[in-house]
């Protein structure tokens, strides 16, 4: 009777093995909840002893630098390609037409750039025989959008393989050119070799062959040379004109520059300078001591009879109080003031003149 009241008739008798499985189920859930109030514990002392106990090790810490992009873009951007094309021209020789009417491919004698809004521009040109076969009524100017100019006027610089044209025109977009003092190695420029832009470099200053050991003062005796090293201008990276690459190095277009001085106030091609001959120098052993000292040292006065004028063997050091470097001493004797205050080296001893410039004509 007392098995029949534990359990009802009308169910199966329990099996041992339910019932081990039953208490197997209850030591699980026994063990998980002390286990868990354990780790809860142990976490709890942790974090107290984070702040009673000083740290051993330095906490590290992780930032999150901004993105850096890279300094190297492939090619120049559309508006500055477009600021530079609107300043350029083409100069053609009408004799060279096909049926009178068509050139062939590359029949441009240069491509060159706008100097004034009234329609002054410089062409670079390559040989000097294409500059003795100057002809003015024979050249013909196409700017960008195709429009065709005629020439008023011509002046040839075979110094410099140049030649600047009036062009009957006006309302013409010009360039601008750099602070001077600025232009360095490694900086990164605009070249445009044939019909093509592209980024380059100036790699590196290089004594200029073509005017040999003695030199004019006035003339480049060092050039910056470019990593690519082919012929065309040069544009800064906010589209003023830097130079002309030619076959010895880059021009620097402050000789242009300069040139467009007299081209607008004496219609004529000149610059103020000096007459005399020498040769850049970097070292001086004196007194017995071998010293740095870049300058220029005077070889010949070439013809210059003025009064009171430097002589053979000084050694100029300053231009208005400026020192020169490779880069900067011709232009320093171009540009600025027609009376020059220079620092010369002289048997030893530093002296300062105060000297006129001379007007040389090209």
């Amino acid at each position: 009777m007392n098995n029949m009241k534990a359990i009802p008739p009308h169910l199966p008798k329990k099996e041992k093995g339910e019932t081990v499985h039953s208490q197997k189920h209850s030591l699980f859930y026994f063990l998980s909840a002390a286990f868990i109030s354990i780790a809860a514990s142990l976490s709890t002392v942790f974090v107290a002893l984070s702040w009673i106990v000083p740290r051993a090790v330095p906490q590290v810490q992780f930032y999150n630098f901004p993105h850096e992009t890279a300094t190297t873009i492939q090619s120049p951007g559309q508006d500055l390609l477009s600021r530079i094309a609107d300043r350029e021209a083409l100069l053609f020789d009408k004799r060279n037409q096909l049926a009178g009417a068509w050139y062939a491919e590359g029949a441009a004698l240069s491509s060159g750039v706008f100097l004034t809004s009234d329609g002054w521009a410089v062409f670079p040109i390559a040989t000097s025989t294409l500059m003795d076969k100057v002809n003015l009524a024979s050249f013909q100017v196409i700017d960008r959008h195709g429009v065709s100019y005629t020439v008023d006027k011509v002046l040839v610089d075979k110094t410099f393989h140049l030649v600047y044209a009036k062009i009957n025109g006006s309302g013409f977009r010009f360039v601008s050119f750099p602070n001077w003092d600025l232009v360095k190695l490694d900086q990164r420029v605009v070249a445009k070799k044939n019909s093509h832009y592209d980024f380059d470099m100036l790699s590196k200053i290089k004594k200029n062959p073509e005017f040999g050991p003695s030199a004019e003062i006035w003339k480049p005796q060092y050039l910056f040379h470019t990593e690519k090293s082919e012929a065309g201008m040069l544009f800064t990276e906010q589209g003023e004109l830097l130079g002309l690459q030619q076959a010895n190095g880059v021009l620097p277009a402050w000789y242009i520059q300069n040139a467009l001085v007299s081209l607008l106030s004496k219609q004529n091609l000149s610059y103020g300078a000096f007459p005399w001959k020498g040769e850049i120098v970097s070292h001086t052993f004196q007194n017995g001591f071998f010293k740095n000292i870049n300058g220029f040292f005077v070889a010949d006065l070439n013809g210059d009879k003025t009064k009171d004028t430097v002589k053979v063997g000084d050694v100029i050091v300053k231009i208005q109080e400026q020192e020169l470097t490779l880069s900067n001493m011709t232009r320093l004797f171009i540009e600025g003031a027609d009376i020059l205050t220079l620092e010369i080296i002289r048997d030893g001893i530093t002296i300062q003149k105060t000297i006129a410039k001379q007007i040389i004509s090209l």
